[in-house]
């Protein structure tokens, strides 16, 4: 009995792996079937031993820095520690030195006396250097004087005969008489003295 086309199938289809979206090729030997996965499978061997090795190379890479990074880390655990350890005895030293003090008389009105007298100190040298500024404006004062009364007798041409200091902020007048215009710059002079 002959089996109809469709039941051909169905039976075919348990035995043989089904052809829909493959490739199918019959050998003499049999059906052998060669699929896009097949296919794929077989070249993704060699996609996925070269990504296998980088990723091997990454991996032994990264371990390296970590072991780097290992080794950084106690060397920094270490100083981190002598850094504590000095810095312990330093407070023990400064707390020692504070008691010692204490101890010795350096106590809170030690330290008021020698604040006071560092004060005393620079109010001295404020009222030294006040002095010496207001010594300095008077001999400038006086120095301005003398050149200005010493410049009162020179005369600066045998005919002219005008004096050789300037007031400043003062207007020349034009005064003919030659004899009123000089005693009036000789009052004029006398009063920016004084």
């Amino acid at each position: 009995m002959e089996q109809s086309s469709a039941a051909r199938r169905m039976t075919e289809s348990k035995h043989t792996p089904s052809c829909e979206n493959q490739l199918c090729i019959e050998t003499p030997v049999g059906l052998r079937k060669l699929t896009d996965d097949i296919m794929d499978k077989d070249f993704s061997r060699f996609r996925d031993e070269r990504e296998c090795e980088k990723v091997n190379s990454i991996s032994q890479g990264l371990k390296e820095e970590i072991q780097e990074i290992k080794k950084q880390n106690d060397i920094l655990k270490a100083t981190c520690q002598d850094y504590k350890n000095s810095l312990r005895s330093l407070q023990v030293k400064v707390q020692d030195g504070i008691v010692d003090r204490a101890g010795s008389g350096l106590g809170d009105n030690k330290l008021n006396e020698l604040q006071n007298e560092w004060k005393q100190e620079q109010e001295e040298e404020k009222v030294k250097f006040s002095e010496f500024v207001k010594r300095q404006i008077q001999e400038n004062k006086v120095s301005v004087i003398e050149v200005i009364k010493e410049k009162e007798d020179l005369v600066s041409d045998a005919v002219d005969k005008k004096k050789n200091f300037v007031v400043f902020g003062v207007k020349e007048k034009k005064n003919p008489n030659k004899f009123t215009r000089e005693c009036e710059e000789r009052e004029l002079a006398k009063t920016v003295i004084k």
